[in-house]
């Protein structure tokens, strides 16, 4: 069953009554429209994808502030039009902190994929012309 907004509230206000549930209502609001119309590659809406990252924070027990910016993680990253300042100006320093933070380790770790990729290749590259030249060699021999 998808997680709803409304379960992330619910869980949230279990261990911290009083949370700012506006916030989190705001967030979501905020990164529907920002990924309305976009789809995960199983077809789902892409907002399944934040709600299932915020309702893991309430289960580690995190405060508002940690699971909105759950909620927003991916919107600079997939969405051109909104930047990491907008998100400061909507939600406040420490929640565009954190938003930045996770949109720089999502870039190092492609980044990362494309490197070991690249070096991946290379290390292919070499073994084929080095099994080519065993092969050429024993043909002569």
């Amino acid at each position: 069953m998808p997680v709803r907004i409304e379960d992330i509230i619910d869980q949230l206000t279990s261990y911290h009554p009083s949370a700012d549930r506006e916030l989190i209502l705001k967030a979501y609001v905020f990164a529907a429209k920002a990924h309305d119309g976009q789809l995960r590659a199983d077809g789902e809406p892409y907002m399944s994808h934040p709600l299932a990252v915020a309702h893991i924070l309430t289960q580690l027990r995190m405060d508002e502030e940690t699971i909105a910016a759950g909620l927003l993680h991916d919107t600079v990253e997939d969405n051109p039009t909104i930047t990491i300042e907008e998100i400061e100006r909507r939600f406040g320093k420490s929640i565009a902190y954190l938003v930045e933070g996770v949109t720089k380790i999502t870039r190092i770790e492609q980044i990362k994929e494309r490197v070991s990729g690249e070096v991946g290749d290379e290390a292919k590259e070499e073994e084929e012309k080095k099994e080519k030249e065993e092969d050429e060699e024993e043909e002569r021999g």
